[in-house]
C-alpha cells in the first residue's frame, strides 16, 4: 500500500471573524460547564462551526456552510424562558444563535439543519456590531415588564441590540420564538458615526462604540442618551478621529474599551468618567474580553498581541485598586479579531482568533502557567475522497472541486518506464477542475472507486458528472442529467457504495435517502438512477437538561457520520448523540432487466 503526503492540496481556510459561547459565565456553576455548551466560530467565507467543548475534547460537531459573497461579522446566543408542562415539569428553553454580515439583515440560524431560519431587516443600514440582552436568573419576586415596548424582565425572552453603519441603533425581538424589529434607540446623527461595537451595561443601558472618538450610553426604557464620553483625537501624523473598536462591560459595570490607537480605556460604571488607560498594543485593537469575576481583561489586536489586565491592590489600604498589563504573548501568526469567554468554578478559557484562521484555547486564571490549545482550521471531516483504482484523489472547498492524478511509488514507476522507454510523468497532476454555479458552497463530494462518476452536492441541489480519461491523460466532465427527485434531493452527507451501486443522501433535516444505480450494459452510456428509497432511523427519547441550561432541541439527533459495509450490503449512520442505526440492504437486482424492477427494500436493525 502507497502512502502519500499530500501538500499540493490547496484548501485555503477562511478568516475568523467572530466567536461566541452558548452560555454566559457563571462562577456559581460547579461543573466545568453545562452539557449543552457549544463554541460558535464565524468565518469571512460565510461559514459557522459549532464546536462542542467536551471537557476538554473539543469537537467540531457540524459546519453552517455558507456561500457566495457571504461572511459572518458577529454571532450572539439567546436563550428562551423556561415553561411548564402539564405535569408541572420545567422544560428548558431553547438556545438561538444569531449573526451579522455585511447587510441590514439579522439571520437566526435552525441548528438542527444548519440553515437560515428566519431573517429581521428594516430600514437602516448596514449592521456592525452585534449583542444580546443579558438574562438573569429570576427570583421570587421578579417579573417580566415592559416599558415603552422594551421587554425588561429577567424571566423574559433576551432581546438583541445592533448598531449600524449610518450611526443609528436598532432593538430586535426574539419573544415568542420570532425575531423582529421592536424599536429605534437612536436615529442616525448628522456626523452619521459608524457604530463599531456594542454592549449591555446592564438590562436597560447600552454601551456603543463610535466612529467619532465616542462611547454612548443609552437607556433603552425611553431612548434617552444618559452620557457621551470622548476619547480625544487621534495621535499626531494620524487620523484625526479614535475608532472604538471594542467595547465590553465588568460584572460591577465598568465599561472597557479598545481602541485604534492601540489603548485600553477603563471607564467609571456610575459617573462614566475614565478612570485609567493603559497603551499596550502597537497597532489597533481590535476586540476585548472580560472575565466573569471582572478582574481579568484580555484584549487582541492588530499587533498579533494578546495582553492580560488584572486589577492590582494599592500600597495603602484606603488607595482604589488599579488596572496594571500583567502579560502579553502572542498565540497568533496574523491579526486577532474576535475573542470569547467561558468560565465556572472548575474551568476558565478565553477563545481567541482572527486572520491565521486558528481558534486559540487560553487559561484565564493559570495564564502563563498552563499551556494554551490550538484547535485546527480544518474541518475534522476532512474534504478529500480517492478513486483508488485510478489513482485519482478529489478535493473540495467552497464551490469549487479539484481531481488530481497520483503517480505510483517512484521505484515501480522508474522500473516500468525504464521497460518501456517513456518519460516518467510527474508524480502528480491536476486532471480537472469544477466550479459550481449559484451562490451555495459545496457541503460534501464523492467518487466511484473506478473514477468513472462524480457526485456533489449543496444544501439545495445534487449534481453528478460522468469522467473519461483524454489522450494527454487529463480528464473530460459531463454532467448527467438527473430526474427531479433527485437533483433536487440536496444533502449535507453523501457516500457511493463500495460496489458502486448505491448512493446515499443525507439531506439538512436528516432524511436519509437511498438511490440504486442501475449501470447501462453498453459502455459509454450515462448510468439510470431508481427513485430515492426513504428509509428511518429509531425513534428515541431526546436527552434531558437542566431547565437552566437550556435546550438544543433535536441538534444531537443530528446525522454526522456514514458508512457501507465493504460488501455495500449494510449501511450505518450515526448522530451527535452517539446513537447509530443499521440498515441491511436486501435485494441484488438482475440488471439486465428491463424495465427496472421495483426498488429493494431495506430493514432497519
Amino acid at each position: 500500500m502507497d502512502v502519500h503526503r499530500c501538500r499540493f492540496v490547496p484548501y485555503p481556510p477562511s478568516a475568523i471573524n467572530a466567536l461566541a459561547f452558548s452560555h454566559s459565565p457563571s462562577l456559581t456553576t460547579s461543573s466545568k460547564g453545562p452539557p449543552t455548551l457549544r463554541l460558535a466560530v464565524g468565518r469571512a467565507n460565510g461559514d459557522i462551526e459549532i464546536w462542542n467543548p467536551l471537557r476538554g475534547a473539543w469537537h467540531q460537531e457540524s459546519i453552517f456552510r455558507g456561500g457566495k459573497d457571504r461572511s459572518i461579522e458577529g454571532l450572539a446566543w439567546a436563550q428562551d424562558p423556561e415553561e411548564e408542562d402539564k405535569t408541572g415539569f420545567k422544560v428548558p428553553g431553547r438556545l438561538r444563535l444569531f449573526s451579522i454580515g455585511y447587510s441590514s439583515s439579522v439571520t437566526e440560524w435552525e441548528l438542527t439543519t444548519g440553515r437560515p431560519l428566519r431573517h429581521a431587516s428594516g430600514n437602516y443600514g448596514e449592521l456592525w456590531c452585534m449583542a444580546a440582552q443579558p438574562r438573569l436568573q429570576p427570583t421570587a419576586e421578579e417579573d417580566t415588564k415592559t416599558v415603552n415596548g422594551v421587554e425588561l424582565g429577567v424571566t423574559g425572552y433576551q432581546s438583541l441590540v445592533v448598531g449600524c453603519a449610518d450611526g443609528s441603533i436598532v432593538i430586535l425581538s426574539t419573544a415568542d420564538g420570532d425575531l423582529q424589529f421592536q424599536k429605534t434607540l437612536t436615529r442616525p446623527p448628522e456626523k452619521k458615526a459608524r457604530v463599531l461595537s456594542i454592549a449591555w451595561q446592564n438590562q436597560h443601558n447600552v454601551v456603543a462604540g463610535h466612529a467619532d472618538s465616542t462611547i454612548r450610553i443609552f437607556d433603552i426604557r425611553n431612548g434617552q442618551q444618559i452620557r457621551a464620553m470622548s476619547l480625544g483625537t487621534g495621535p499626531q501624523g494620524g487620523p484625526k478621529e479614535v475608532l472604538v473598536w471594542s467595547v465590553k462591560c465588568t460584572v460591577d459595570g465598568e465599561i472597557v474599551s479598545g481602541d485604534s490607537t492601540g489603548t485600553v480605556s477603563f471607564w467609571d460604571a456610575k459617573n462614566y468618567s475614565r478612570l485609567q488607560r493603559i497603551t499596550s498594543h502597537k497597532a489597533d485593537i481590535l476586540d476585548l474580553a472580560v472575565s466573569a469575576d471582572g478582574e481579568t481583561v484580555f484584549s487582541g489586536g492588530m499587533d498579533r498581541r494578546t495582553a492580560v489586565y488584572r486589577r492590582t491592590a494599592g500600597s495603602r489600604p484606603s488607595e482604589k485598586r488599579r488596572w496594571a498589563e500583567i502579560a502579553h504573548q502572542r498565540f497568533h501568526s496574523h491579526d486577532v479579531k474576535a475573542m470569547a469567554v467561558f468560565e465556572t468554578k472548575k474551568i476558565s478559557i478565553l477563545a481567541s482568533g482572527g486572520l491565521d484562521t486558528t481558534p486559540i484555547i487560553v487559561p484565564i486564571r493559570e495564564f502563563g502557567r498552563e499551556h494554551h490549545r490550538t484547535l485546527s482550521s480544518l474541518p475534522q471531516q476532512p474534504p478529500l475522497r480517492s478513486a483508488p483504482k485510478k489513482r485519482l484523489l478529489m478535493s473540495w472547498w467552497d464551490r469549487e472541486v479539484s481531481i488530481w492524478r497520483i503517480q505510483a511509488s517512484k521505484e515501480t514507476q522508474a522500473a516500468d518506464f525504464v521497460l518501456e522507454g517513456l518519460p516518467r510523468p510527474p508524480e502528480k497532476q491536476l486532471v480537472a477542475k469544477v466550479l459550481l454555479q449559484g451562490e451555495d458552497s459545496i457541503t460534501h463530494a464523492a467518487i466511484l472507486q473506478d473514477g468513472s462518476m462524480l457526485v456533489v452536492s449543496t444544501l439545495s441541489e445534487t449534481k453528478i458528472f460522468r469522467l473519461r480519461e483524454r489522450h494527454d491523460a487529463t480528464i473530460s466532465l459531463r454532467k448527467v442529467d438527473l430526474p427531479d427527485e433527485i437533483s433536487t434531493l440536496g444533502a449535507k452527507l453523501l457516500q457511493i457504495s463500495p460496489d458502486g451501486k448505491w448512493l446515499l443522501l443525507v439531506n439538512s433535516t436528516n432524511k436519509i435517502r437511498l438511490v440504486r444505480i442501475m449501470s447501462m450494459a453498453e459502455p459509454g452510456k450515462a448510468p439510470r438512477f431508481l427513485p430515492p428509497i426513504s428509509l428511518r432511523r429509531l425513534s428515541r427519547k431526546p436527552t434531558q437538561s437542566n431547565y437552566l441550561y437550556g435546550n438544543l432541541g433535536a441538534y444531537d439527533r443530528s446525522i454526522c457520520r456514514v458508512a457501507f459495509s465493504a460488501d455495500s450490503r449494510i449501511l450505518v449512520v450515526g448522530d451527535l448523540a452517539g446513537h447509530l442505526d443499521t440498515f441491511v440492504l436486501e435485494g441484488h437486482e438482475d440488471l439486465t432487466q428491463d424495465p427496472p424492477i421495483t426498488s429493494p427494500s431495506t430493514r432497519r436493525s
